[in-house]
C-alpha cells in the first residue's frame, strides 16, 4: 500500500479529465493504491463537486478498475456540501454511508432528469424559440461527452419579451416554480435572467432562462445556432465558437478557471473539425476577452498538450505570463488565503478593460476590488431596507432594486414585506413602462409563499 502524497486539487485536475490519458491513470492508481481509497475520495469530494467534476472522476476510477460498490463516503459530507447544503436537489439513499456506485447512480439520474425536462420544455415551448446553452449545448454537440456534471440546464431566448413569454409557459403550463428573476439594463435594452425549478421523482430540476444576454455576452446566439438531435427531437444549440468564448466569459465572472470549464474548452477544441478561428478571435476582441480566453487556453494547453490549435495559440502568448503561472497550477493554493492569492484574484478581475502590466496596476486593482466590496455592502444595505432612497454609486457597480417595486399597488398588497413604501416611490425616471409591465408579469407568476424580494431585482 502507498500513502497519498498529491494535493487534492492536483488529483482533482487529473481525475476530472473528459479524456483518458496518462495523468488520469496515474491519479487513479495513486488513489486505488492508497491504504484507504474511500477516505481519499471523501477528502476529494468537496473539490470534485465544486469543480463539477465528480461524474467524470467516478467514471475514470471505474475504468481504472475501481469497484464503486466497495468504496464509500459519508452521507453527511454530501448533504453538508454545495449544492445539497443550500437546496436538496438530489434524492439520496438512506444510511450514514453512500457507496460511490450509489452516488454515481444519483448523479446520473439527476442528469437524465435535466435532459428529460429540457425535452419536455422543447415539446411544449417549441425548439425554435430557444437555444441550448452551457453543458446541455456542449453535450448535444459532442455526444461522447457523457460524464459532465451539471446542476441545472440553461436556455437562451432572444430578448425580454421572448423571455417573459417562455417564463409564463414554464410556470403556468409546466408547473415550474419561479426561484429568482433579474432584469438587467444593458445599454438601452433590458434583459431577463430567471431561474425556475420543480420536483421530479424526488429530485429538484432547475432551469435557467436567459433573455438576450449570457452574463456580459450579448450575441444573437440563434443566428449561429446548430441543429442537434436528442432522443428523436430536434433542438438548437449555441455554436462551438460561441460556447468557447462563453467559457472565457465565466473566467471573467468567477475570477478563476473551473475544472469543468477547462474540460469543456478541451472538448470543443478536440471535437470541432471546422471551428471558425477567425470568428473566435473576433468575438474575443469585441468583448475584451483576449486575456481571459488566453488564460483559459493556457490552462487547456498545460493539462492537455497539443489540444490548442496553432491559430489560437497567439492568445496564450498575449496573456501576461503572471496569469498563466498562477492559473496553470491552481492546486498550489493553501487553505489560508495569502496576500499573493488575493492579489491574483483581483488581477483576474478584468472588468475595467485591457490589463496593464506592473505592480502599480496590481495595487490599483486591489484598491478597486476593495471599493467594489464596500460598494456591494452599501448596495445590500439599501436593498435590505425596501423603502430606502437609491444610493448613487460609481465605478461601474450595478444598482439593485426589488423587482416588486415596479409592480402595481394591487399586486404589492399580496406581499406584506413590500408594503412599507408605495412601489412607484422606489423607481427613478429610468424605470420605463417596459420594466413595470415586465415586473407585473413576473410578480403574477409568484405566490406569497415563494416570493423573496432579494431574488426579484432589477439591475441598472
Amino acid at each position: 500500500m502507498m500513502r497519498i502524497a498529491a494535493d487534492p486539487m492536483q488529483l482533482g485536475w487529473a481525475l476530472t479529465s473528459p479524456f483518458e490519458d496518462e495523468q488520469t491513470q496515474r491519479a487513479c492508481d495513486e488513489i486505488l493504491g492508497s491504504s484507504d481509497p474511500s477516505a481519499v475520495m471523501q477528502g476529494l469530494y468537496r473539490v470534485l463537486i465544486s469543480e463539477k467534476g465528480i461524474r467524470a472522476a467516478l467514471g475514470q476510477l471505474e475504468r481504472a478498475g475501481a469497484d464503486l460498490d466497495k468504496l464509500s463516503i459519508s452521507s453527511d459530507v454530501v448533504r453538508k456540501t454545495f449544492p445539497m447544503n443550500l437546496h436538496p436537489i438530489w434524492s439520496l439513499p438512506a444510511g450514514s454511508r453512500l457507496t460511490l456506485r450509489q452516488l454515481a447512480n444519483v448523479l446520473t439520474r439527476h442528469h437524465d432528469l435535466l435532459w428529460q425536462t429540457t425535452l419536455e420544455v422543447s415539446r411544449t415551448l417549441g425548439s425554435q424559440r430557444f437555444v441550448l446553452l452551457s453543458g446541455t449545448a456542449i453535450e448535444s454537440l459532442f455526444p461522447d461527452y457523457k460524464e459532465r456534471t451539471a446542476f441545472d440546464s440553461d436556455l437562451w431566448v432572444p430578448g425580454l419579451a421572448e423571455g417573459l413569454d417562455a417564463l409564463e409557459v414554464l410556470v403556468k403550463d409546466l408547473g415550474f416554480t419561479l426561484k429568482a428573476a433579474r432584469l438587467k439594463c444593458v445599454g438601452s435594452k433590458y434583459h431577463i435572467d430567471a431561474d425556475v425549478c420543480k420536483k421530479v421523482d424526488g429530485y429538484e430540476v432547475d432551469l435557467g432562462l436567459l433573455g438576450g444576454e449570457y452574463h456580459s455576452y450579448s450575441e444573437s446566439l440563434d443566428q449561429r445556432a446548430v441543429k442537434v438531435r436528442r432522443e428523436s427531437q430536434m433542438l438548437r444549440a449555441a455554436s462551438p465558437e460561441d460556447l468557447l468564448v462563453m467559457r472565457a466569459v465565466l473566467v471573467r465572472e468567477r475570477h478563476r478557471i473551473q475544472m469543468v470549464s477547462a474540460g469543456d474548452a478541451a472538448v470543443i477544441l478536440r471535437g470541432s473539425s471546422s471551428l471558425d478561428f477567425s470568428l473566435v478571435r473576433h468575438l474575443s476582441r469585441t468583448y475584451g476577452l483576449d486575456v481571459e480566453l488566453g488564460v483559459l487556453l493556457g490552462h487547456v494547453d498545460a493539462r492537455w498538450p497539443g489540444t490548442v490549435p496553432t491559430e489560437l495559440r497567439g492568445l496564450i502568448r498575449s496573456a501576461p505570463q503572471f496569469y498563466l503561472t498562477l492559473f496553470r497550477r491552481p492546486w498550489r493554493r493553501p487553505r489560508a488565503i495569502p496576500l499573493w492569492e488575493m492579489l491574483a484574484r483581483e488581477l483576474a478581475d478584468m472588468h475595467g478593460g485591457p490589463p496593464l502590466r506592473g505592480w502599480m496596476h496590481a495595487a490599483g486593482l486591489v484598491l478597486a476590488g476593495e471599493t467594489r466590496r464596500r460598494a456591494a455592502g452599501w448596495e445590500n444595505a439599501a436593498r435590505s431596507r425596501l423603502g430606502a432612497q437609491l444610493i448613487s454609486q460609481r465605478g461601474g457597480v450595478h444598482r439593485n432594486l426589488p423587482l416588486c417595486g415596479a409592480a402595481t399597488q394591487d399586486l404589492a398588497r399580496h406581499f406584506p414585506e413590500c408594503a412599507g413604501t408605495r412601489p412607484e416611490a422606489r423607481w427613478d425616471a429610468r424605470a420605463e413602462s417596459e420594466v413595470r409591465d415586465a415586473a407585473d408579469r413576473i410578480i403574477a407568476m409568484t405566490t406569497a409563499a415563494t416570493h423573496r424580494c432579494e431574488h426579484l431585482i432589477v439591475r441598472h
